[in-house]
C-alpha cells in the first residue's frame, strides 16, 4: 500500500481507533512522518491485516455498507424462527422430562419406604416381637415388581443419557 493515511483515516478503513493504530505502527515498525501541515502520517505495510479485539475499539461512526449488514435478510428471519421454534419444542422436552423424572422419583422413594417398612417387619417376626403382620406375600409381590420396574427404567435412561 503506497498511500500515506492520518491515525484516525487508518483506523475507520480497518474499524479500529486511531490509538489502535498508532500502538500497531509502533510495534510493527512501519513507516511514520508528519506532513506539512505537522499531522502524523503512517503507511501500513502491504497485505496487513488489523482486527478488531473488542467491540469497544469500533468506530463511533458507521459506513452505510455496515448499518446495510445489520438489518436482517429473509433467509436468516426463517432461520431465526425455525431455531426459535426448536428451542421451544426442546423447552417442552425439558418440562415433560422433569415432570416424569419427579414421578419416577417419588415411585422411588415410595418403594424404599415399602422395603423398609416390610424389612422392620420381618425383623419383628424373627425376634417374635410382631403385633400386626401384614400380608407379606401381597406387599412383597407389588413392592418387588414396582421396585423391578423402576430399576428397569433408570436403567434404559441411564443408557439413553
Amino acid at each position: 500500500m503506497d498511500e500515506w493515511l492520518t491515525y484516525q483515516q487508518a483506523g475507520q478503513r480497518h474499524g479500529v481507533s486511531a490509538q489502535a493504530i498508532r500502538q500497531r505502527a509502533i510495534r510493527g515498525n512501519w513507516q511514520r512522518r508528519l506532513s506539512n501541515e505537522g499531522v502524523a502520517l503512517v503507511r501500513l505495510p502491504d497485505g496487513v491485516i488489523i482486527r478488531p479485539k473488542n467491540k469497544r475499539e469500533h468506530p463511533v461512526e458507521q459506513p452505510n455498507e455496515q448499518v446495510k449488514q445489520n438489518s436482517v435478510d429473509p433467509v436468516s428471519e426463517r432461520l431465526i424462527a425455525a431455531l426459535e421454534a426448536h428451542i421451544a419444542t426442546l423447552q417442552a422436552e425439558l418440562s415433560f422430562a422433569r415432570e416424569e423424572l419427579l414421578v419416577e422419583r417419588q415411585a422411588a422413594l415410595q418403594a424404599i419406604k415399602d422395603y423398609q417398612r416390610i424389612a422392620a417387619e420381618l425383623a419383628a417376626l424373627k425376634t417374635g416381637q410382631a403385633t400386626t403382620i401384614t400380608p407379606l406375600s401381597d406387599v412383597a409381590e407389588k413392592r418387588v415388581s414396582s421396585i423391578v420396574d423402576i430399576m428397569q427404567r433408570m436403567k434404559a435412561k441411564a443408557n439413553v443419557a
